[in-house]
């Protein structure tokens, strides 16, 4: 019998997760937890009554990407896949971390230029990336699936599926 495998948030998963996947995950934490401390106590703090919607949009930002880089830490994928999806969503989410941050307080030019954008743009970029090789690996399944139901796997001749698809196609076709 063939061993399923269901996809799962829970935080418990953390506990199950190979040493790689917690060590990333908490570096993700961590580097949250140490940019905001910074950055509240370092930049001088900005109006929030003036800056609420773009906080509120910012931060929602920043909600889903953790989820994601949640869900990409939970499930089973090839190595590239999370490799490149990995990375692409730890850059995403620092730069949206910046990016929450600059409603809060006045950052200097360089970070909002050089770190929150560029991680948020080399970010995205390699979690397309990612998404591309998860979404091939998809498909190279599907492609094997769809092999194995019209092919025997004992005789590897076709079966009476095949066989009626055949027909079928040869009655509609002159």
């Amino acid at each position: 019998m063939i061993e399923t495998v269901k996809l799962t948030v829970k935080l418990s998963n953390f506990y199950k997760m190979s040493w790689v996947n917690k060590a990333v995950s908490l570096a993700l934490l961590f580097y949250m937890i140490i940019f905001t401390v910074y950055a509240l106590n370092t930049f001088p703090p900005l109006n929030i009554e003036n800056n609420v919607y773009g906080f509120t949009t910012d931060f929602s930002n920043l909600i889903v990407l953790i989820f994601l880089f949640w869900m990409v830490q939970c499930s089973e994928l090839s190595r590239q896949a999370y490799v490149f999806s990995t990375l692409g969503l730890l850059l995403w989410t620092m730069g949206t971390t910046a990016d929450v941050l600059d409603e809060l307080v006045v950052q200097p030019f360089w970070v909002s230029v050089y770190f929150e954008d560029l991680c948020r743009t080399s970010g995205m970029l390699f979690t397309s990336y990612g998404l591309f090789k998860t979404m091939r690996f998809v498909q190279s399944i599907h492609n094997r699936l769809a092999c194995e139901l019209i092919i025997d796997d004992l005789t590897k001749v076709h079966n009476r599926r095949y066989f009626y698809r055949h027909v079928r196609s040869a009655e509609v076709t002159p």
